[in-house]
């Protein structure tokens, strides 16, 4: 019965994935997009999914700390690699395709951060440095409304002082937005608006579902899960602000990756819930 429960909490969580990846790949195909992006992302979605629903793994607090250091290094290897476009550098090459660092990197590492009450704040603001010297307001942002919403949930300083460092890094950050946007990929909800505003409204939706399967899961995955929707809504509203990705509506694999670990993650933490109801 366990076994079963955990199994539907794996189930919802899913589809705080495959809700708004198959909108955006629904988008995508009526929009006239090259066929490979919406391909690329259902590609990318199946591979999360499999990973959500074989129920992940979980890890220890030693094994969180090592996982987080090497998300911070991921997410600082553009600085130091490349490709650089117009003075920024927020990009991990994979074959013919560039994956957003921060989207890869910050959704998992909030949940490490989540889990991590003595080097949480550290590795969040090692990674908040990343992304103001980047720049990367978008992950900025993610990370430090990660920091916020963990500070108010733990009470402890030193992710107060993170949270106040993130900020610092979203506003150095945004000296420079980079390269133009890409259809597609950035300004998806202008886009949709220009041709159908219901379809902007539906497609909006299937993000607040996102966040509200995030908010809603049992009182052991609380942290995590909301450090999880802090970054998720960190990520979509500076996609309103500036030319950053729409993560999982536009075109990009580097949302499901990154989401799809942390959740994967989740997993487990929900399996725990599912655990402790049914004792008691």
């Amino acid at each position: 019965m366990t076994r079963h429960y955990g199994m539907s909490q794996r189930f919802r969580l899913s589809s705080a994935l495959w809700v708004p990846g198959l909108g955006g790949a629904i988008f995508l195909i009526l929009a006239d997009a090259p066929l490979t992006f919406a391909a690329t992302n259902l590609a990318a979605l199946a591979l999360a999914l499999g990973a959500i629903l074989t129920g992940g793994s979980w890890c220890g607090p030693t094994a969180r700390r090592v996982v987080g250091v090497v998300l911070v290094a991921l997410l600082a290897l553009p600085i130091v690699t490349g490709p650089e476009v117009d003075g920024v550098a927020r990009w991990l090459p994979l074959g013919t395709m560039a994956l957003h660092s921060g989207m890869v990197a910050v959704p998992l590492l909030a949940v490490c951060a989540a889990g991590d009450k003595r080097w949480g704040a550290v590795m969040l603001s090692a990674a908040m440095i990343c992304a103001a010297i980047q720049p990367d307001a978008a992950s900025a942002l993610a990370l430090a409304l990660t920091a916020a919403t963990l500070a108010l949930v733990s009470r402890r300083r030193t992710m107060t002082l993170a949270a106040g460092l993130g900020a610092i890094a979203v506003v150095v950050a945004l000296r420079s937005a980079g390269p133009p946007a890409h259809p597609f990929v950035e300004g998806v909800f202008d886009q949709i608006w220009a041709i159908e505003p219901i379809a902007a409204l539906l497609l909006g939706a299937t993000l607040a579902w996102s966040a509200f399967v995030l908010l809603t899961l049992g009182a052991r995955s609380r942290p995590p899960a909301l450090a999880s929707a802090a970054a998720l809504v960190g990520f979509i509203a500076m996609a309103f602000f500036g030319p950053y990705p729409t993560p999982l509506i536009g075109y990009g694999a580097a949302p499901f990756i990154g989401f799809g670990l942390a959740f994967a993650s989740l997993t487990r933490f929900a399996a725990r819930d599912a655990a402790g109801g049914l004792s008691r």
